[in-house]
């Protein structure tokens, strides 16, 4: 008899337990990398995307009864030159008008101001003078812009409270956008690179993911010889018996039949001494014939002698 459940245990767990294991440590590992490169990923994208910067615009200027003021220009907030998307300024005391808008950061945006009739689809005047113009730096937070009608120079900005002219602002705009286009190209090669480096693990995770199942696979298999082994055990273990079973019963009915034959040979010992007796003294004497030919007695005597020497060997 021999015991196939450690051996088949401990094959099934060092080859295929071990390996298994270290495949889904490796598909944890390779999971984490690439979700941590897909964060890194999406924030280059968002560091790609403009932020906006809340923009102030105020001008004083005094309208007839019933009519508005609008500010119209190129950046969607201000309608994108369509004067019916165009937003409406508010008035507040001092014939101060005023709008906040959300422009997009690191642009440089034309626009006017128009005052318009009734409902706001009509103008009835324009502002005067060239486009106004506004440069918004992407490091800038809160930008007020304090504007005139006539469009004279000298408006003034205030950047995050700091008093600027437009040609100042748009002349540090553009040192800036030297120094925001190499960010950009180094950020879109980061980019790049990232993006190679999840094609790549997503590759090797896909690799992994199929040793993994290709491990499970043969794991399932082990155990299933393992299972096979064990009842192929168990059957040796009942054949063995029965073969115990079958030698101990053939022992024993040997060992009966040699007490028989023991028994049988003291019985025939004893029916031998008896016929011997009988002969010599209680048995009536043998005379030879007359007629009998010589020799016939003695033959005679020496065949009962061979017969009982044949009954004592057997």
């Amino acid at each position: 008899s021999f015991d196939t459940n450690s051996y088949s245990s401990a094959t099934t767990s060092s080859q295929f337990g071990g390996g298994a294991r270290q495949q889904q440590q490796q598909q944890q590992q390779g999971s984490t990398a690439l979700a941590s490169l897909d964060q890194g990923s999406a924030a280059l994208k968002a560091k790609e995307q403009p932020k906006t910067v809340a923009v102030r615009f105020w001008l004083k200027f005094h309208v007839d009864y019933g009519q508005t003021i609008r500010i119209i220009g190129g950046h969607e907030a201000m309608g994108a030159w369509n004067l019916t998307k165009a937003p409406f300024l508010r008035w507040s005391e001092g014939d101060l008008w005023n709008v906040t808008l959300e422009v997009s950061a690191g642009g440089v945006y034309e626009y006017k101001y128009v005052v318009v009739e009734g409902d706001g689809t009509v103008a009835a005047s324009w502002q005067r003078g060239a486009n106004n113009v506004l440069a918004l730096q992407l490091n800038d937070e809160e930008v007020e812009v304090y504007d005139n009608w006539k469009n004279s120079p000298g408006a003034l900005v205030l950047v995050d409270g700091q008093e600027i002219t437009r040609e100042r602002k748009l002349l540090a705009w553009a040192a800036d956008m030297s120094l925001q286009r190499s960010e950009l190209r180094r950020t879109r090669m980061e980019l790049a690179q990232a993006r190679e480096e999840i094609r790549v693990l997503r590759a090797e995770l896909s690799v992994l993911r199929m040793e993994v199942s290709e491990a499970n696979i043969a794991r399932a298999a082990a155990e299933a010889r393992q299972l096979e082994l064990e009842r192929n055990n168990s059957a040796l273990r009942l054949e063995i018996a029965a073969s115990q079973a079958s030698a101990r019963s053939t022992m024993e009915e040997a060992a009966r039949l040699l007490n028989d034959l023991s028994d049988d040979d003291s019985i025939g010992g004893v029916s031998s001494s008896g016929g011997s007796s009988g002969i010599s003294s209680g048995g009536p004497p043998t005379y030879a014939s007359a007629n009998a030919p010589a020799g016939a007695g003695s033959s005679s005597s020496s065949s009962n002698g061979r017969s009982s020497l044949s009954n004592r060997a057997a």
